[in-house]
């Protein structure tokens, strides 16, 4: 009998290091048991993930097209198109939205002195209300 036992062994955490992906098949019989190992490689791995992420991404971009081509070729589909926000259409939730009088702009700024000591003052001259 044939056992498969897949096994995931990342050895590198950082994401610019390759890793791999061991796969081990597992022969049982009466004499003795023998081990295959298979390897592959990260980057081929990466690859075909991605191509599959992007071909969703493409059939999800193409169905949208298509509702909207169709939508666009009725009046009332038109229409409603006219007199619907686009942040409506495009799922955006503008709740919570602070109003464009609050600055959210610093009035401090962090520095370094010559002793290396973090020093925070209060005044930013490159930020000011007057606009030139």
């Amino acid at each position: 009998p044939v056992a498969t036992i897949p096994e995931i062994i990342v050895t590198a955490v950082a994401a610019n290091e390759p890793f791999l992906i061991k796969r081990d098949v597992v022969e049982t019989s009466a004499a003795s048991d023998l081990v295959v190992s298979e390897q592959i490689n990260e980057e081929e791995l990466a690859k075909k993930i991605q191509k599959d992420e992007q071909q969703k991404k493409n059939l999800d971009r193409i169905q949208k097209l298509k509702e909207l081509s169709l939508k666009l070729k009725t009046p009332k589909g038109l229409n409603e198109m006219e007199h619907e926000p686009a942040y409506v259409r495009k799922n955006i939730n503008l709740e919570n939205v602070p109003h464009s009088s609050e600055s959210q702009v610093s009035r401090y700024t962090l520095t370094e002195n010559e002793e290396k000591k973090i020093e925070i003052r209060p005044n930013n001259s490159f930020l000011h209300d007057q606009v030139d």
